[in-house]
């Protein structure tokens, strides 16, 4: 009975939690937060700048809905649902690693970014892209080995919903 309340407890407060960050997601938006800019560097237009800006937000969506996902994934292999453990190890494992690239991947593109501020200029648009491409195959990948790891479907639900979460933000910064 302990075990069925705890876990029922995880599943609403990671429910809020998502629900917190869906909402942040579609209530800021997907247009730039950058309105106006002056003082730009000669070759740089408007919307160059705020296509940058775009970008930015939205891989940091992207690092915090993956933290997120990878403390749910923790907390879920920590948990028990009718006697037996709610993720397997394999898959857990396995969605730690793809986290972990997604992670570097992330985090690649985001110097990118920095390397030019405020000009998301053809070529940087391409590298981030490329490395936004490469997140979105880990997506699917983790997608693809959910149904088997994990073993209560209101588990399996939420965990599909960070993963929807992830790949529109994808879809976001790959439509710049």
């Amino acid at each position: 009975m302990t075990n069925k309340r705890l876990l029922r407890g995880l599943l609403v407060c990671w429910i809020l939690l998502l629900a917190l960050a869906l909402g942040t997601v579609y209530f800021s938006g997907c247009a730039a937060r950058v309105k106006t800019v002056t003082n730009l560097p000669p070759g740089v237009t408007l919307q160059e700048a705020q296509n940058w800006d775009s970008a930015v937000a939205n891989l940091h969506k992207i690092a915090s809905t993956v933290s997120t996902f990878r403390q749910t994934l923790t907390d879920l292999h920590a948990a028990q649902y009718q006697g037996a453990p709610v993720l397997s190890d394999a898959y857990y494992s396995e969605a730690l690693r793809m986290i972990g690239n997604i992670d570097r991947l992330e985090l690649s593109a985001e110097v990118v970014l920095r390397q030019s501020p405020q000009n998301f200029s053809l070529t940087a648009k391409q590298q981030v892209g490329i490395y936004v491409q490469q997140i979105s195959t880990e997506l699917q990948q983790l997608n693809a080995a959910g149904a088997t790891g994990i073993k209560n479907p209101k588990s399996l639900q939420q965990v599909n919903q960070l993963l929807g979460e992830v790949t529109a933000i994808v879809a976001l910064i790959l439509s710049l």
